[in-house]
């Protein structure tokens, strides 16, 4: 499990501070303590397993979602999700979190970010 507290979580500008808010047997709320009230910062993890003997599956989803003003007031949520699957009965954990990682070296490319935003396929 995380800590109660996930500090330095940087988004590129600053870091952030997520802190505890909600527990579920295998799920968690975090929000961010620093972001107004009416504009929450939330960090949602969860996990679930699905099938049986070799179609088993690990289902984790890790989501940022923060909600934006603009100058006339009105409100918008950016969500980043990450949804991770694996089969545990064939897939090591080592070799399951290699995707992980293939998947963070490609966003620390520069300029890919910006492809998602300009929905570039």
């Amino acid at each position: 499990m995380f800590p109660i507290d996930t500090p330095n979580i940087s988004d590129g500008v600053a870091n952030h501070v997520y802190s505890l808010v909600e527990q579920g047997k295998y799920s968690t709320v975090r929000r961010e303590t620093a972001a107004p009230s009416d504009q929450p910062a939330t960090l949602a993890i969860s996990h679930e397993e699905t099938g049986t003997g070799l179609t088993t599956r690990y289902n984790t989803r890790v989501a940022f979602k923060r909600v934006f003003e603009d100058a006339s007031g009105n409100q918008g949520a950016a969500e980043a999700t990450l949804v991770f699957r694996w089969n545990p009965k064939i897939v090591t954990a080592a070799n399951a979190q290699k995707s992980i990682v293939e998947l963070v070296s490609l966003l620390a490319i520069a300029g890919y970010k910006d492809k998602l935003t300009n929905l570039e396929p």
